[in-house]
């Protein structure tokens, strides 16, 4: 009897503990879920970086590398994304924008010299950008696959990037930049750092959009940057 009673009390407790687990376990499983969507978030659409110390003579140029971690499908064309990339000055003026297909998995390297800051919409006025910051949302792909779209049928600048229209970001894409640093007299030191992760507002996104389609609406066409090797 004193077995038997006390063999139904523990199981009589490990019901009540299990019910107890349970809201526990769903509690767990929700603010996992919640973890998992603001990691997805922080890794997001949206990254950032500068550039420093560009176009001087003697100096080694940047270089900027760009990883599409197979975030939206392992495969292409389905897992294709574009990087609409935006380069502005020092002084917060957009000067270059393009965007560039990366494939699952895959490495494109951009030259901040040659690539992304050689021919800005302000050249015939300024130099090349010495410093500033860089800015990249990923996308989907247009509809044709690609990273432009026609947007002027018929004038001599048809085709605009991607990053010069009203997209959505979607996706995510990892970033790594190498920065020319001053060491003094005249010398130059050279290091990575990864780009930063952030939301962006609608209403900055709408600008950068706005501006890339100012650049790139332009005749002749300036300030539309290129994409490097893959």
């Amino acid at each position: 009897m004193f077995k038997s009673g006390l063999t139904k009390s523990m199981g009589n407790a490990g019901k009540a503990l299990g019910l107890l687990a349970l809201p526990f376990t769903f509690a767990l499983v929700i603010a996992l879920t919640a973890l998992s969507s603001v990691a997805f978030a922080q890794a997001g659409a949206t990254i950032y970086g500068y550039y420093t110390n560009a176009h001087l003579a003697g100096v080694p140029d940047g270089l900027l590398w760009l990883v599409n971690p197979a975030s939206v499908d392992a495969f292409s064309p389905a897992g294709d994304l574009c990087a609409n990339i935006y380069v502005l000055r020092s002084n917060q003026r957009t000067v270059e924008c393009c965007s560039c297909k990366i494939t699952p998995d895959s490495l494109v390297t951009l030259n901040v010299n040659s690539d992304l800051t050689s021919k800005p919409i302000d050249s015939m006025t300024f130099p090349p950008p010495q410093s500033g910051v860089i800015k990249i949302v990923s996308s989907a792909v247009a509809n044709d696959g690609s990273c432009g779209v026609t947007r002027f049928p018929g004038l001599s600048v048809s085709r605009v990037p991607v990053a010069a229209t009203s997209y959505a970001p979607s996706g995510g894409l990892g970033a790594w930049i190498t920065h020319v640093n001053a060491a003094g007299t005249g010398t130059y030191s050279i290091s990575e750092a990864n780009f930063g992760a952030d939301a962006v507002t609608t209403t900055a996104l709408a600008k950068l959009q706005q501006d890339c389609l100012g650049i790139a609406s332009s005749i002749p066409s300036r300030g539309i940057c290129t994409c490097g090797t893959e």
